[in-house]
């Protein structure tokens, strides 16, 4: 009996999340809203996106000068020995 229970308030759960979702004919501009702060959302991402790509180009071009400055001075103390 307890199970009984348990799916009718599944069964009706399912039923209001279905209504919920549904697009309402009455309210076309009803999801505009939330595509349109989701857009917003989406765009602050692709900035944040390039601003790592820019850093990771920025770190790769930092870290292939230390790389020559490094060679440079063990070449120089090579040619010491």
């Amino acid at each position: 009996m307890a199970s009984d229970g348990h799916n009718e308030r599944t069964t009706l759960s399912r039923d209001r999340s279905a209504h919920f979702f549904q697009r309402r004919p009455d309210h076309p501009a009803g999801c505009n809203g939330v595509n349109s702060k989701f857009a917003g959302i989406d765009a602050k991402f692709d900035a944040i996106n390039r601003r790592f790509d820019d850093m990771r180009d920025l770190w790769r071009a930092e870290l292939h000068r230390v790389e020559e400055v490094i060679d440079a001075r063990l070449k120089h103390l090579e040619g010491r020995a």
